[in-house]
């Protein structure tokens, strides 16, 4: 905590000051700031009442400022409404599928928080990357044993962006309440030549908040 006098004053305590039997000292109003001291998260709990700050003329105290009341520090958080979500792409014929970065229907999903006021929200989505490199695709799961389909994957966009793996991306300043975030999965042509059968993929998502 920092204490210091308010009114456009610079000083921050402690201070001192010598003043003659002529100096007249006026009355004005003292700060007390709460300062964030860590890049780590702030943790939560009650502050402890007492002194401040004692204010002395030579060896005399005069007065004292003290904290008092509840004071609480409470971490902003969020909760996830659906911890595991279910995209289903449904079928797309082999035919349809015209050429490399070919794209199949969307399917729109969202996460789904319930946010406290204020709160910072980052997400952050690890998935394992198809071979390709194309951006934003997933490899399907079981990719390259018999009978899983290739030349396909599952594309993940955020905001008409592709997703980027393992990258945590700032989402919103939340207002408070409920938060959707909208995510696009697609089914995405990775090669010249597409081989039925399942298609399926898996991606975790990691939401941080401060």
């Amino acid at each position: 905590m920092r204490i210091h006098f308010g009114g456009g004053f610079g000083s921050y305590f402690p201070i001192g000051a010598a003043y003659g039997a002529s100096s007249l000292v006026q009355g004005g109003t003292i700060a007390a700031d709460l300062i964030k001291t860590s890049a780590a998260a702030a943790g939560s709990g009650n502050l402890t009442n007492g002194a401040l700050v004692t204010f002395k003329i030579d060896a005399t105290t005069v007065y004292t400022l003290n904290l008092t009341g509840t004071n609480t520090i409470a971490p902003v958080a969020c909760s996830v409404s659906n911890s595991a979500i279910n995209v289903p792409m449904g079928d797309m014929a082999r035919k349809l599928f015209t050429g490399v970065g070919h794209k199949g229907p969307i399917k729109q999903f969202f996460i789904t928080l319930r946010c406290d006021a204020d709160t910072k929200v980052k997400m952050t989505i690890d998935a394992v990357a198809d071979s390709s490199a194309a951006p934003g695709v997933i490899a399907l799961t079981s990719a390259g044993s018999p009978g899983v389909a290739s030349g396909v994957g599952i594309q993940l966009t955020h905001s008409g962006a592709p997703v980027v793996f393992g990258s945590p991306k700032s989402i919103i300043t939340s207002a408070g309440g409920v938060l959707n975030i909208p995510l696009i999965a697609t089914y995405y042509q990775t090669s010249p030549t597409v081989r039925v059968g399942p298609a399926n993929a898996q991606a975790t998502f990691t939401m941080t908040y401060n």
